[in-house]
């Protein structure tokens, strides 16, 4: 770490998911950080820590530096935006509405049993299991109200199949998690659930935005369909501090 610069500029600790991993956990938050595998190691503390960093596709500098601390690419997430005037208007498709209380079960059994792609599933570093567990924790904080302005649920044959969390950042609606259940996939629902959410939040936003990674072709191809355009791309970045020492 350069002389002169405080650890709280460099790494910001990420209290709710150290809550749900048991992990010391934080995030890189300044450009250009010159973090060493030393000074992870030491911020870890002695404890088993988890820090992650996210960094331009075309900042190779940067990218080489975060490389040469301990950090590894474990995805490379794509920003994709639509003007939201582009669903002015639009009728929201039949299936999907507010989630109601009585849909936490479902939502919370899809969210645990759904992703694949995430950066914690990407990750080897972290069990299935946990991956999961993290999924399951956003989308109970969603529901709760803790995140976000709205989750909405897909129905098939009456029941929760898929949901939609939404979460409003400054002029821009942003699908903040959506996930479909496994044996419902490939049936259109994560399309329903796409349209439903800009037809309801056109008229709340100037753009509508949703992340993915860029292994997930298959969501790719649908968020163009609907008329999303990539806005930007990231690598992302994991390191670990196991037992005092960086893994490598």
């Amino acid at each position: 770490m350069s002389a002169g610069v405080p650890r709280t500029r460099v790494m910001a600790a990420d209290q709710w998911l150290s809550s749900v991993t048991g992990l010391a956990c934080y995030s890189a938050h300044a450009s250009g950080a010159e973090i060493g595998a030393g000074q992870l190691v030491a911020l870890a503390g002695g404890r088993n820590a988890f820090f992650a960093a996210k960094v331009p596709v075309g900042e190779v500098a940067e990218l080489e530096r975060f490389l040469a601390a301990g950090f590894r690419i474990v995805d490379t997430n794509v920003t994709l935006e639509c003007p939201s005037a582009q669903y002015a208007g639009a009728r929201e498709p039949a299936g999907v509405r507010p989630a109601a209380v009585s849909d936490r079960e479902p939502v919370l059994e899809i969210a645990a049993s759904a992703f694949r792609w995430s950066r914690f599933h990407s990750d080897p570093r972290f069990s299935r299991a946990l991956a999961d567990h993290v999924k399951r924790a956003w989308a109970e904080n969603c529901l709760a109200g803790s995140r976000g302005d709205e989750v909405l649920v897909v129905l098939d044959n009456g029941t929760p199949a898929g949901f939609l969390a939404v979460l409003k950042a400054g002029s821009a609606a942003v699908i903040d998690l959506v996930a479909v259940r496994p044996q419902r996939q490939g049936r259109g629902l994560g399309e329903t659930l796409t349209q439903a959410f800009a037809a309801r939040w056109a008229s709340r936003a100037e753009r509508l935005r949703v992340g993915t990674q860029l292994a997930n072709t298959a969501a790719l191809r649908l968020y163009e369909r609907l008329g999303f355009r990539v806005a930007e791309a990231k690598y992302v970045l994991h390191a670990h501090v196991r037992d005092g020492a960086l893994m490598k």
